[in-house]
């Protein structure tokens, strides 16, 4: 099940807009209100499985979708693994995990997409307040 659920949730956080132009003026609170796009929908789906089948039961299929968006040569997919970081930081139980989130934020903070380094600081401080 996390590998037919999270596999799915990832294929969604990766379908961006590719536009580029106004997407950094959207006002969060309107964001919320009326985005229904399917990465939306991906990252909801990743708090979703983790949350209910826990990080133990998710941990490996996570961590290795993680990784393979975080390093595709894609930027949806970059982008899409700050996303899944970012929804499920808080429900990490290992330190070892969280510093391999950590690092590959960090990485992907260089990132040459704006976006995907949008993404990646966001997430960096989505971690800091989930595991404060």
């Amino acid at each position: 099940l996390p590998q037919l659920g999270l596999g799915m949730a990832f294929t969604f956080l990766a379908e961006v807009d590719e536009q580029e132009e106004g997407w950094g003026k959207v006002d969060e609170d309107e964001e919320d209100d009326d985005d229904d796009s399917l990465h939306r929908t991906g990252e909801a789906k990743v708090d979703f499985f983790v949350r209910k089948l826990g990080f133990d039961a998710t941990k490996q299929v996570l961590q290795a979708l993680i990784q393979q968006y975080g390093t595709s040569s894609r930027w949806q997919d970059r982008l899409g693994a700050c996303m899944a970081i970012r929804a499920s930081a808080e429900y990490v139980t290992d330190a070892v995990s969280i510093d391999g989130m950590a690092t590959l934020l960090l990485a992907l903070v260089k990132d040459g997409h704006m976006r995907v380094r949008h993404a990646a600081l966001f997430a960096l401080g989505q971690m800091c307040h989930d595991l404060d």
